[in-house]
């Protein structure tokens, strides 16, 4: 089981290190919710205490910015696991400089079947986000057929289940390669002091 849940401070991640397995990272240049979170400080701290690092790039780009974006890919690719990424001509880009094995590719409600799911799969991304728009019985059915990690969110709440990551009460809560569990969920959260 891995956990992970998006940091926007330093504080957040001190009070939560011993807690997790991966941190998502929210900062200013790249994501589109942030506080002041100190990317290099951040990545440092995760190293030291051996957290996996996935940097939030969220926001949608332009032509007039996706060179950002750009210089975010090629200065933390070696320092990252993953690039969460909503935006697919960033994932155009990833394709580009060889780094889509690093992309969790979210597009929201775009994948809703296999089709759309095989689609996008086919680019070779770690992991991909399924609609919330539709049934958890049709998002088991697409994940029945996936090849690929795949996640289902509602809001900015997920886990993984398997090779699909499917809705629970606190935000980002990847729980990775087991069956869902409520009992085992509510023991995670309760270690985590979160209200359901």
């Amino acid at each position: 089981m891995r956990l992970i849940t998006s940091i926007y401070t330093m504080e957040q991640l001190n009070n939560l290190a011993a807690y997790l397995d991966m941190a998502l990272l929210e900062c200013k240049d790249t994501s589109l919710n942030y506080k002041d979170l100190d990317l290099a400080l951040a990545i440092d701290f995760c190293k030291k205490n051996h957290i996996d690092i996935v940097l939030s790039m969220d926001k949608i780009y332009e032509p007039t910015n996706i060179d950002i974006a750009k210089e975010y890919f090629i200065k933390y690719k070696d320092f990252v696991q993953y690039f969460y990424v909503t935006d697919l001509g960033l994932c155009n880009l990833a394709i580009k400089l060889n780094i889509e094995d690093k992309i969790i590719f979210d597009p929201k409600t775009m994948i809703t079947n296999s089709l759309d799911f095989n689609s996008y799969q086919a680019f070779g991304f770690h992991a991909l986000g399924i609609s919330s728009e539709i049934t958890l019985k049709d998002v088991l059915n697409i994940n029945e057929k996936a090849q690929i990690n795949a996640f289902y969110q509602n809001g900015d709440k997920f886990a993984q289940v398997d090779n699909l990551d499917v809705t629970v009460s606190i935000p980002y809560l990847l729980v990775k390669r087991i069956k869902l569990d409520r009992i085992a969920l509510d023991k995670v959260i309760a270690r985590l002091g979160v209200e359901k």
